[in-house]
C-alpha cells in the first residue's frame, strides 16, 4: 500500500476513486492510453492539495509526478486490509 503523511499529520493511503481499492507499488494503471506503473505519491501538503501521484510509463524507468485525479485515484483515510478497500 501507498501511505503518505498529510499536512495536518494524518496518515493517508491512496485508492481508486469511487471504488476504494487501494493501490499498491507495481501496479499497472491506465490513463487515456498510456500505461503507468505505480511507484509511490505524496499526499496534500496544504489545505487546497491533492497530493500527487509518482508513476513510470509501462516499460521505462523515467518516472513522473501526476495530480491523483487524473489517474482516477485519491487519497483516503485507513481502510480494511483483507479486501484491500478503505473504511
Amino acid at each position: 500500500m501507498i501511505e503518505s503523511i498529510d499536512y495536518s499529520g494524518r496518515k493517508l493511503i491512496l485508492v481508486r476513486k469511487g471504488t476504494g481499492i487501494v493501490l499498491e507499488r507495481g501496479d499497472h494503471i491506465t490513463s487515456e492510453q498510456t500505461e503507468y506503473v505505480v511507484v509511490g505519491g505524496a499526499a496534500p501538503r496544504h489545505y487546497n492539495s491533492s497530493g500527487r501521484v509518482h508513476v513510470c510509463e509501462r516499460g521505462t524507468d523515467f518516472e513522473r509526478s501526476l495530480f491523483p485525479h487524473v489517474l482516477g485515484l485519491e487519497w483516503s483515510t485507513p481502510f480494511n486490509s483483507e479486501d484491500r478497500r478503505y473504511l
